[in-house]
């Protein structure tokens, strides 16, 4: 939570204040237990959102035990079996989360809300650990100077992650700032550069040295495996470096590619892709799912759940604004997707105002997404980089979307307001003013930018 002041302070409302208060703070909300829960919450709900967080990132998953309300009750000092009893407390935790200028919408379920802010539990920073490893291990250290490649790669390490690790990834995907990466990255220059942190720090250090000393030390590597990306307005693989070309099997058929690039999907599209080597594998394409869903930022794929809720089935990714296809075609809020090649259809959505209607003949599904602050640039490159950043021209339009977070606290009002970005050039910084709209998202043009950091128009 930004709120803080302190350049390390932590994202994530559970961490916000010592762990050390939490057993105060329980007694305190427990004396008030005759109180209405309504008056509680009313009166304290800001305080008791904390406590909710701050006990989950304590407690939860401890002896294998996945249950979020019994924890939640337990601190309460009271049940809360009525569906509407657990609405009234997520509620007051969204309210207190807009005033901090936190998260608040988009949460396909109720203990989504409280997981995202409590960050990643205790008992769960173990298979942190051993993701950050694995994540170095393939390809290598992250700039902790830039926040997006840092961001970028924290993200790409929850590939990592055994299967049924889903809980962590939640806070993870939602931490912008990269704090978890940041501290690894602290971790890895001097192994002695948390003890002097908090009290969750210290154990995420713990889990640390003890997942490097099981995996044999910082020697080892990790065999990294193709992902499914779009990109250029297709579906690619990202092939991992090796010494020689990578051999892949499409349908059975073999390829061999370029190692250490991007390498496009032919049309008609393979129903498995599987590849051999130190860490063989496949990817089955809609197997599981009508649709695959992209981050439109990043070209990442999305992981979607999806969940039957009063006779609809609705979808969720973590992406704010996204690209989804489909083997068949279909409609997003009646709209028909665009025909990518044969029997491949695909459509570009925006899920940062709510969720999208997608159909197909008599099927209907709900798709939400989750806001998060990101920078786009809503025009082509001049020319794309191999390996490297592409080139822009003065004319490009950068696209900043604050989300729904402390970056401009108090934007979800729907008010017009003034932002101010840091650009640096050269080493010199200098903000620039920009006016962001009643959804928290400004506009700027790159050649506005380049001269206000001084740099000539043909820069």
């Amino acid at each position: 939570m930004r709120s803080q002041l302190k350049a390390d302070a932590s994202p994530f409302l559970g961490l916000a204040l010592s762990s050390e208060k939490l057993p105060d703070a329980r007694e305190a909300i427990q004396a008030l237990s005759d109180w209405s829960l309504e008056y509680l919450l009313k009166k304290f709900g800001s305080v008791t959102s904390w406590a909710i967080c701050a006990t989950l990132c304590e407690h939860y998953g401890e002896d294998g035990n996945a249950r979020v309300w019994p924890l939640i009750e337990a601190l309460l000092g009271r049940t809360l079996k009525l569906q509407e009893e657990r609405r009234a407390v997520f509620n007051a935790f969204v309210r207190a989360c807009r005033k901090l200028g936190l998260a608040s919408d988009g949460f396909e379920r109720l203990v989504d809300a409280f997981q995202i802010h409590a960050g990643v539990s205790r008992s769960q920073l173990r298979h942190l650990a051993k993701a950050f490893i694995a994540q170095e291990r393939s390809v290598g250290l992250p700039d902790q100077d830039d926040i997006v490649l840092l961001n970028r790669w924290e993200d790409d390490a929850l590939h990592f992650l055994d299967a049924g690790i889903q809980v962590l990834q939640r806070p993870i995907l939602m931490d912008h700032s990269a704090w978890m990466a940041n501290a690894y990255v602290e971790w890895r220059k001097d192994q002695n550069a948390l003890l002097d942190k908090t009290s969750y720090l210290r154990h995420f250090a713990e889990q640390l040295q003890s997942a490097l000393g099981s995996s044999g030390g910082a020697a080892g590597a990790v065999a990294a495996v193709p992902r499914l990306v779009w990109e250029d307005g297709r579906l690619q693989l990202t092939i991992p470096s090796h010494s020689r070309r990578f051999k892949l099997y499409l349908d059975g058929e073999p390829h061999r590619v370029r190692a250490g690039r991007l390498w496009p999907l032919p049309y008609p599209l393979p129903k498995i892709i599987t590849w051999d080597g130190d860490q063989a594998g496949c990817i089955r394409l809609f197997h599981d799912s009508e649709f695959v869903l992209f981050d439109s930022n990043t070209g990442r794929q999305a992981e979607t759940a999806s969940r039957v809720m009063q006779g609809q089935v609705r979808l969720s990714g973590i992406a704010a604004t996204a690209v989804i296809v489909a083997t068949e075609n279909f409609n997003v809020d009646g709209i028909p997707a665009r025909e990518i090649a044969h029997n491949f259809f695909g459509a570009n959505v925006d899920l940062r105002s709510g969720g999208v209607e997608l159909t197909r003949s008599e099927k209907r599904w709900l798709l939400t997404g989750v806001r998060r602050p990101q920078i786009s640039i809503n025009s082509a490159p001049v020319a794309k980089g191999i390996g490297g950043p592409n080139l822009w021209g003065g004319d490009a339009e950068v696209e900043l979307d604050f989300g729904s977070s402390e970056l401009l606290a108090g934007h979800t009002d729907g008010k017009q307001r003034l932002a101010f970005l840091q650009v640096e050039a050269n080493g010199d910084f200098v903000e620039v003013e920009v006016e962001a709209d009643g959804r928290g998202v400004a506009t700027a043009k790159l050649a506005d930018l380049v001269r206000a950091v001084g740099l000539p128009d043909d820069a």
